[in-house]
């Protein structure tokens, strides 16, 4: 179930840069940037969860997904020349990531055995 998890969040976070990539003004990444940069979140957020213990609740998911998203976008951005991303959307790119995260299907945690 875990590597479901990370797939969705790396297809996720792929298909959300791609689809508002031209509805963000002056954000501009070429697609090798763009799977760099869901690698580096779908890891960074599975090591956060591991850390943490694992089982967690999806608002702890969509929370470690924004703040995940948002450093990585910004320190990405900061590194690279060929992601030009405004503070504005990488706000609103880490926002959509979150509720992403937030819906996404983490298993049936709380069913009985």
């Amino acid at each position: 179930m875990f590597i479901f998890k990370l797939l969705f969040r790396f297809c996720g976070v792929v298909l959300s840069i791609e689809v508002l990539k031209p509805i963000i003004p002056n954000m501009k990444s070429t697609p090798l940037t763009t799977i760099l940069a869901a690698l580096f979140i779908m890891l960074l957020g599975a090591s956060i969860e591991l850390i943490s213990g694992g089982a967690l609740s999806p608002f702890a998911r969509a929370i470690i997904g924004t703040f995940s998203s948002a450093f990585t976008f910004w320190l990405y951005a900061f590194f690279s020349a060929t992601l030009d991303i405004p503070l504005f959307a990488i706000a609103f790119l880490a926002i959509w990531i979150g509720l992403f995260d937030l819906f996404a299907p983490t298993g049936a945690r709380y069913a009985k055995p």
